[in-house]
């Protein structure tokens, strides 16, 4: 089953992100949030767009790979298209502190096998391949004496391993490829773990 985020789960501050992630971000549709919704929309900087919003919180790429969620995005026909799978699976991986050779072939199976279906199911659309950010901002090495965060102290290795994998995954499908790892850097929970360069998340 689908487990927690990560600021739910280990009670990471004061933060609640769950009706406003990166997806809300972009398209202006938060029903929550930590500050003030961005001015700064799809909408906002491409006025008359069409978007639907296919992603689930907390789900993983088993999710996606179903038929008939795969059809609903072949379907719709996207101009368009940002991938961001598999992040949940590698939190689900690490559960034993390791992202192990028979996960790592799943996950590439996984992606691989969707970007094929997308790729060759909508030849004409663009797709863009988001990698995977560090929920702890390069700091998992910090974590010693805290129990109940033991299952991530190798986050931060698999992260940077897993975005190897999805840009391999990209180039195979002619897909663009977008670092959001870099951008991301410093605005997560590495502030609760000694990151001496946090931002605002």
């Amino acid at each position: 089953p689908p487990r927690p985020p990560l600021a739910a789960s280990i009670h990471f501050g004061t933060m609640s992100f769950a009706r406003y992630g990166w997806v809300q971000m972009l398209t202006g549709n938060a029903s929550s949030s930590p500050t003030a919704p961005k001015t700064e929309t799809l909408s906002t900087l491409w006025p008359g767009v069409e978007w639907k919003d296919l992603s689930l919180p907390g789900n993983t790429i088993w999710y996606y790979k179903d038929d008939s969620r795969l059809k609903e995005v072949l379907d719709y026909a996207p101009d368009l298209i940002f991938f961001m799978l598999g992040g949940n699976d590698v939190l689900n991986y690490l559960r034993d502190g390791e992202l192990n050779a028979t996960e790592n072939a799943q996950l590439k199976a996984n992606v691989e096998s969707i970007l094929s279906s997308l790729s060759s199911g909508l030849p004409n659309a663009t797709i863009v391949v988001l990698n995977y950010y560090d929920l702890i901002d390069t700091c998992s090495g910090n974590i010693t004496n805290q129990k109940d965060l033991q299952e991530y102290r190798n986050l931060s290795a698999v992260t940077a391993e897993a975005n190897a994998l999805m840009r391999s995954a990209a180039e195979r499908f002619g897909c663009l490829y977008f670092d959001i790892y870099s951008v991301f850097m410093h605005h997560c929970y590495g502030r609760y773990l000694g990151d001496g360069a946090a931002h605002d998340p």
